[in-house]
């Protein structure tokens, strides 16, 4: 979670999309802003996955996102297409940095929405 980072951290995270730190695991993805997001979001190499419910999926998602609940993710975490970048979105982002660490060590190149969904409404 970015909370759980130093302020330092925090900041290198989101100016420069560098490593994050997660106890002995060493991980390396990308956290971006929603403005970033609003630049990526309609490029053809992204695969955007929504790791929330399908219920809250129906109710709200982003255009060309693919829902795959993170509580399913040993189902379809080998389904993911290795020769796209991939953004992971959930609720208020800390879902989807489970995930990034998950995913980054199967060698997938992850992209995180800070703040999550949550993060487009303010």
């Amino acid at each position: 979670d970015l909370h759980l980072l130093s302020r330092r951290q925090r900041q290198m995270c989101i100016r420069d999309r560098v490593r994050i730190f997660w106890g002995r695991w060493h991980m390396r993805f990308a956290a971006i802003s929603v403005a970033e997001l609003w630049k990526l979001k309609d490029d053809p190499q992204i695969y955007i996955v929504d790791l929330r419910s399908r219920e809250d999926f129906q109710v709200f998602h982003l255009r060309n996102a693919h829902c795959y609940p993170y509580d399913e993710i040993e189902h379809w975490e080998h389904k993911l297409p290795k020769n796209r970048k991939i953004l992971l979105c959930c609720e208020y982002g800390n879902t989807s940095m489970y995930a990034a660490k998950r995913l980054t060590r199967q060698g997938y190149q992850i992209y995180t929405l800070i703040g999550g969904l949550n993060a487009l409404n303010g």
